[in-house]
């Protein structure tokens, strides 16, 4: 469709353009940037929280509710830049606070972040602030990230994205198309590069079908891996977790083992155990192994295709 055709050429057009800093004459390259590209960037210098939050967040201001008008955020950090600021302080000092120091991170707005609204899409709770961090993003805090905004879902967590607090998200490589859901907010802010890496959360579909819809990586952690602790469930379920969407599965990697429970800790499925495996490493036969998906025709016949 024309209209369509449009707003994919507006959104990849409009959005490719690149950080300037004043720091390096080859400025760093915000789109589908990483954990480990960010880290590089401020270790050699070219980069610096703030800049790269800020970043961030002009991008959010300029195609979230302008131009394509993707609508995946919520809530925007109004301490960001302050936090950064600090970050970039304690660097100078003493080098990196933590493993994630300085990612930017987008919570799925069902799960906690002191300071800030936690709406789960309606209005009904527009004005409810918990007075204290969720688990998995204390853990994150701690590591080093800094809490960018919260991101679109469905009202209550409970289909696609959509809800009486936001209205509808637009996926950004066709403005007609949806997102998907729940996590839909998330997966676009990812593919919108609003942010290095975002959380969301599932029961059955709602991060696999963001993340297959908007062309990113969703991880979805072992049952009891990562506390729930703070995040809304909507009914007692075993299948809800919290879980990470960003551009690439080390990100994921990375993002599932800062949020994992201590070892030992007790929860919905205590056989997990906060305990953290790195199944590259410790799995016989996927050392070197890449990631891929299966692909059927009509007539049956599959083959493996390579992510």
């Amino acid at each position: 469709m024309k209209t369509g055709r449009t707003g994919l050429f507006v959104v990849v057009a409009v959005l490719s353009a690149p950080l300037s800093h004043g720091q390096s004459n080859a400025p760093f390259q915000i789109m589908e940037t990483t954990i480990g590209q960010v880290h590089a960037a401020y270790k050699s210098g070219k980069l610096t929280v703030r800049q790269l939050v800020q970043g961030y967040l002009d991008r959010i201001k300029a195609y979230d509710q302008r131009g394509p008008k993707i609508n995946c955020i919520i809530t925007v950090n109004p301490n960001a830049l302050e936090e950064a600021d600090r970050l970039d302080q304690q660097y100078k000092r003493s080098g990196p606070v933590g493993p994630l120091h300085g990612i930017p991170v987008l919570v799925k707005d069902e799960i906690d972040t002191a300071g800030m609204p936690t709406t789960l899409g309606t209005v009904v709770f527009k004005d409810y602030r918990p007075p204290e961090d969720a688990f998995v993003v204390a853990k994150l805090r701690k590591a080093g990230a800094i809490i960018l905004g919260k991101t679109t879902l469905s009202e209550f967590a409970a289909g696609d994205t959509y809800g009486s607090m936001f209205g509808a998200t637009r996926n950004p490589y066709d403005l007609e198309r949806t997102v998907g859901g729940s996590s839909g907010g998330s997966g676009a802010a990812i593919t919108a590069n609003f942010s290095t890496v975002a959380l969301g959360e599932e029961a059955f579909a709602s991060i696999r079908r963001p993340g297959s819809w908007n062309g990113i990586v969703s991880m979805r952690p072992t049952a009891g891996l990562v506390s729930r602790t703070g995040m809304y469930d909507g009914y007692p379920s075993g299948q809800r977790r919290v879980c990470s969407e960003c551009r690439g599965v080390e990100g994921g990697r990375r993002l599932c083992h800062r949020s994992r429970r201590d070892s030992g800790a007790k929860g919905v499925t205590d056989q997990a155990s906060g305990q953290f495996r790195d199944y590259r490493r410790s799995t016989p036969g996927v050392a070197g192994a890449e990631p891929g998906f299966a692909v059927q025709d009509a007539r049956g016949y599959s083959e493996v295709a390579r992510c």
